[in-house]
């Protein structure tokens, strides 16, 4: 990446006149940090509206061209853009639903909590990671509940483990018999999981009881 984009940077100051098509080829970089290079240069030069760019060729895009038309449109779009990626998050190439869902828990997230929370248990680790990140910005718009009910049924490992994270990060009271429940597992690594949320739970409330 760091090679391609000083590369870039280069024909820019070298070839002036041939650079913008050097840099239209780098907004469907697989990188992000060169996709937003690209980006940068024609919002500086107003040759090209980055949406529709996105948009356009999103209709036509596949493999890692695709993965990154919606990552750049996540990158540069609006609210109402996520109609266009959410046929995305159950694409059958992980890289491309990890995409989906970044881009959509950048631009509309609150639209979507019944999406993160099923990527929690993506069969890919990268997909479920995107899916806890989205949600972790805002864990209380999801209840204890739910989150207990997705961490019964998971089918992962590291979707269980991601649900524990998230009824860690709730409403204290509606987290602690959750995390409690919890420790009945026969998965050592689970229970242990609780346990270090459990702490963390006491340790706060001793603080906040001391505080008042």
């Amino acid at each position: 990446m760091l090679v391609r984009r000083e590369a870039l940077h280069l024909y820019a100051q070298k070839y002036p006149d041939e650079a913008e098509r050097e840099f239209q080829s780098a907004l469907l970089d697989c990188n992000v940090a060169i996709r937003e290079d690209a980006q940068y240069y024609f919002r500086k030069t107003g040759n090209l509206a980055l949406r529709s760019y996105y948009s356009e060729v999103l209709q036509t895009s596949a493999g890692a061209k695709l993965s990154a038309t919606v990552g750049g449109l996540g990158e540069v779009g609006e609210q109402n853009d996520t109609t266009l990626l959410e046929r995305f998050i159950p694409d059958r190439y992980a890289r491309i639903r990890v995409a989906a869902v970044h881009s959509i828990a950048r631009l509309n997230p609150n639209a979507y909590l019944d999406q993160f929370l099923r990527a929690l248990d993506d069969p890919s680790a990268k997909v479920a990671r995107e899916g806890l990140l989205a949600l972790s910005k805002r864990p209380n718009l999801v209840t204890a509940e739910r989150y207990w009910d997705f961490y019964s049924h998971s089918r992962h490992l590291h979707g269980k483990r991601k649900a524990l994270h998230l009824l860690a990060r709730v409403n204290k009271w509606d987290s602690i018999a959750f995390l409690i429940q919890s420790l009945l597992t026969d998965d050592d690594s689970l229970a242990d999981l609780s346990k270090k949320y459990i702490a963390r739970w006491f340790a706060r409330y001793n603080r906040s009881f001391v505080a008042s």
